[in-house]
């Protein structure tokens, strides 16, 4: 369904006495100096699809008994009137939905709101709000095909995130302005890669160096024990000794 506008006509409306609009194109200009009732208009429009809980002030023309606005768009034929009531305090307003095919609508208002339910704020009152309230009323107002509940956790994440690097960063910062550089030390980059092969080949020679001692350990260990069968061997031959000369004098 589309809702562009094909004719307002305006009849005995606050201080207009009749005048009937046909916009073209996308944009219509409405000009004219102070109290010829440029804001008539946008109020005509806005009463007629919203009607009385909407009006802020009194809508028919001073001397006149009643006012008629007629809105049509490319789907429906909207009337609605306005009437004084006898003592001339306050009024009564109707309205009527007619359809292209000469329907009358039934609930003529609720089809109205149903078109018109993102319209369904106080400009006035919309200004006036904070900046959060405004928010919340387009909010209410669009309907996004994103997550905005999701994209505002992703925006929280990222900002704590930066939040924290930044504060590495000036901690890292606050470090380097207080770091003493030794006298005498490389101005140029160190080669890493070098530095690392280096190493690498120190622990080379460092463990075949330990695997060198571990050996020589093992031999001074099996020195030790070969010494010790030497001198058990030497006794046991002394033992024997002694016992074939015993033997020995004996026969003699």
């Amino acid at each position: 369904m589309t809702n562009g506008i094909i004719s307002l006509t305006v009849e005995n409306i606050k201080k207009i006495k009749a005048v009937t609009i046909r916009p073209s194109g996308n944009v219509v200009e409405i000009t004219g100096r102070n109290g010829q009732g440029k804001s008539t208009v946008l109020d005509a429009i806005w009463w007629a699809l919203k009607g009385k809980d909407n009006i802020q002030t009194a809508p028919i023309r001073n001397g006149e008994k009643s006012g008629k606005i007629t809105l049509e768009l490319q789907d429906y034929l909207i009337e609605r009137t306005f009437r004084r009531n006898e003592l001339g305090d306050d009024y009564t307003t109707k309205i009527s939905v007619i359809t292209k095919d000469r329907a009358r609508m039934a609930s003529p208002q609720a089809v109205l709101d149903g078109f018109t339910g993102m319209l369904g704020f106080d400009p006035l009152s919309f200004m006036r709000q904070t900046p959060k309230q405004q928010y919340d009323t387009l909010r209410g107002l669009c309907k996004l095909e994103v997550d905005v509940e999701e994209l505002d956790r992703q925006h929280k994440d990222l900002f704590d995130r930066r939040t924290d690097v930044n504060r590495d960063i000036k901690t890292c910062e606050a470090r380097l302005a207080n770091m003493i550089i030794p006298t005498g030390a490389p101005t140029e980059r160190i080669d890493v890669s070098a530095l690392v092969d280096k190493v690498a080949e120190i622990n080379a020679l460092n463990s075949a160096i330990a695997q060198r001692q571990r050996m020589r350990q093992t031999l001074l260990a099996d020195n030790v024990r070969r010494g010790e069968e030497t001198k058990q061997l030497q006794k046991e031959a002394k033992k024997l000794q002694d016992e074939v000369n015993k033997k020995l004098i004996r026969l003699a």
